[in-house]
C-alpha cells in the first residue's frame, strides 16, 4: 500500500512540474515600437538612439548594448558571472582601480530600493539608479539608460 501512495505522488508530483511554465522575462515585448535611448557619460555627451524593432531582445539592455557595438561601433565589452553580465568597458569609460561602470534607468520598475535609489541628471533627463541588472533591464520605447563611471 505504501509504495502504491509513493507511486502516486510520485507520479502527480511530476505532473505538477511538467505543468509548470518557466518563463523568462522579455523586457521589450514581442510588439513593443519606439526609441530606447542609451547615454554615456556623466553629462550623457555621448547618445545613442535605437528603434527597438530593430534589436532581438533577450536579454534587457545587453541585447541593445551588442546592437550598438554590431551597427554602430560602439566599443563594449563584458563578462558573464555569476551574478550576470558585468560591462568592463563601454565607448570612452573604461574603469580602473576601484571605479565601476555604473547603470541608471528612467524605467520606474527597474529602481533601486531607498536607500540605494539616487538620481543623476543628463541632457534634461533625470535617472535614477537601477536596482536590477544589464541584462534583466526593461527594454521599451521611452525608456532611457545613463552608464557612468563611479567608485566605490
Amino acid at each position: 500500500m505504501k509504495k502504491i501512495i509513493a507511486v502516486i505522488i510520485s507520479v502527480l508530483l511530476c505532473a505538477m512540474l511538467c505543468s509548470c511554465q518557466v518563463v523568462k522575462r522579455n523586457p521589450s515585448g514581442s510588439s513593443d515600437s519606439g526609441v530606447f535611448t542609451v547615454y554615456i557619460g556623466d553629462d550623457g555627451a555621448t547618445v545613442y538612439s535605437v528603434d527597438i524593432k530593430d534589436v532581438e531582445v533577450t536579454e534587457g539592455a545587453l541585447s541593445v548594448l551588442n546592437y550598438l557595438k554590431e551597427n554602430n561601433d560602439l566599443t563594449f565589452e563584458y563578462y558573464v558571472g555569476a551574478y550576470g553580465a558585468f560591462i568592463t568597458e563601454l565607448g570612452s569609460l573604461k574603469p580602473e582601480g576601484s571605479s565601476y561602470i555604473a547603470v541608471y534607468t528612467t524605467c520606474e520598475t527597474d529602481y533601486s530600493l531607498p536607500p540605494y535609489d539616487t538620481t543623476k541628471s543628463a541632457n534634461g533627463v533625470t535617472f535614477t539608479y537601477s536596482g536590477v541588472g544589464i541584462s534583466e533591464m526593461t527594454v521599451s520605447g521611452g525608456i532611457s539608460v545613463l552608464f557612468v563611471l563611479e567608485t566605490y
